[in-house]
């Protein structure tokens, strides 16, 4: 769960929501995303005017399910990601944005 109420409207996340397949269609999803928008709603939580879920398109039981709670408007979107895992991680030099060049009036 992730709150970010600097933007505008404040904003919830909903990034990860898991149940074990022997317990799916259960009604545990359901009561577990209801609880977490439940307390995204309330002041001392972060007080938020919309939920946002992630998951990729090609998720259809995923959608659905988000579509079963009322969750709409789905959007392709690109998340890009480095495994700093695997490399090193980069110098504050290889992740600065160059600086621009200014532009000469013609």
């Amino acid at each position: 769960i992730i709150v970010n109420a600097r933007n505008a409207p404040p904003t919830g996340y909903v990034q990860w929501i898991a149940v074990r397949p022997s317990y799916q269609r259960r009604g545990i999803g359901t009561a577990l995303v209801r609880e977490v928008v439940r307390r995204m709603c309330v002041e001392e939580e972060g007080h938020v005017a919309q939920v946002i879920a992630d998951t990729p398109m090609v998720n259809t039981p995923a959608l659905a399910f988000f579509k079963h709670l009322q969750f709409g408007n789905p959007e392709d979107h690109v998340y890009m990601h480095m495994n700093l895992n695997t490399r090193e991680p980069p110098s504050a030099a290889a992740v600065a944005p160059e600086p621009q060049k200014p532009v000469k009036a013609s």
